[in-house]
C-alpha cells in the first residue's frame, strides 16, 4: 500500500504540532504554580533594634553620699507657744530658734527688742528665755546676748556665779569659750570677782565685758 504524498507530508506537521501543545501545557502549569504559591522568597536581614543606655554619668562618676549637716540641742522656755528642746542645723541663730517656738502674746516685747540679739549664732546646749510681760529684765539664761552699751543690767540674782555655775553657763559669757570656761571652774573659788582676771586668757578687756554678768 503506497501512502499518498500529502500524508507524507501532514504526519510530521502534526507531530510537531502534538509538540508544541504539550510544550505550551507544561509552560502553563509552571506559570500556574508560580502564582498559587508566590514569587521565591527573599532572604530579608532583621534589623533589632536595642534601646541606647548611656554610660557616661555611670561608669564615670562617682556617687554622691548625702549626709545631712550637723545638729545641735538648744532648749528655750518662758514666754513662747512651744517651749522645749530643738535640734538646729549649726549656723542657727536665735532668730531661728524663736520662730520654731513662736514666741506668746504674753512676752515682754519691748524688752525683748532691747536685749535680744536676734542675728546672734546658738550654741550647743544653750537655754534660752523669754521673758513674760511681768519680766523687767532678762534672765541669767540671756545675758550673753546683752552689751554694756544697750543699757540693761543684770541684777545679782541674774548674774553667773563664778563658784557654782556650769561650765555652759560660763561658756554662754562674752569672751568666755570652752576652754576658759573649763580654767575658771579649775581655779575655784573666787573670792572677789576681780580675781577671774588671774585666770589665763582673761584680761582687762575681757574683765570690761564681764563685770555686770558676774558674781561670787
Amino acid at each position: 500500500m503506497k501512502i499518498k504524498p500529502f500524508l507524507i507530508v501532514l504526519i510530521p506537521i502534526i507531530f510537531w504540532l502534538f509538540l508544541l501543545a504539550v510544550w505550551q501545557g507544561i509552560s502553563s502549569l509552571q506559570n500556574n504554580s508560580q502564582e498559587s504559591y508566590g514569587p521565591s522568597a527573599e532572604y530579608i536581614p532583621l534589623a533589632v533594634s536595642l534601646p541606647k543606655i548611656d554610660l557616661t554619668t555611670q561608669a564615670g562618676s562617682t556617687p554622691v553620699v548625702t549626709t545631712s549637716a550637723k545638729e545641735f540641742k538648744v532648749s528655750v522656755a518662758g514666754a513662747v507657744v512651744h517651749p522645749g528642746i530643738y535640734s538646729l542645723l549649726n549656723g542657727s541663730i536665735l532668730q531661728d530658734l524663736l520662730t520654731k517656738a513662736q514666741i506668746s502674746n504674753t512676752a515682754n516685747f519691748p524688752l525683748i527688742a532691747k536685749s535680744f540679739l536676734l542675728a546672734r549664732k546658738l550654741k550647743d546646749a544653750e537655754h534660752v528665755y523669754v521673758p513674760y510681760l511681768s519680766d523687767t529684765s532678762p534672765t541669767a539664761a540671756n545675758t550673753s546676748q546683752i552689751s554694756n552699751e544697750e543699757g540693761v543690767t543684770p541684777t545679782s540674782e541674774e548674774k553667773i556665779n563664778l563658784n557654782s555655775a556650769s561650765l555652759e553657763e560660763l561658756d554662754s559669757l562674752p569672751g568666755i569659750g570652752p576652754s576658759i570656761a573649763a580654767k575658771i571652774i579649775a581655779q575655784r573659788p573666787f573670792s572677789s570677782i576681780e580675781s577671774i582676771k588671774d585666770v589665763s586668757g582673761i584680761g582687762d578687756s575681757i574683765y570690761s565685758k564681764l563685770e555686770s554678768l558676774i558674781t561670787i
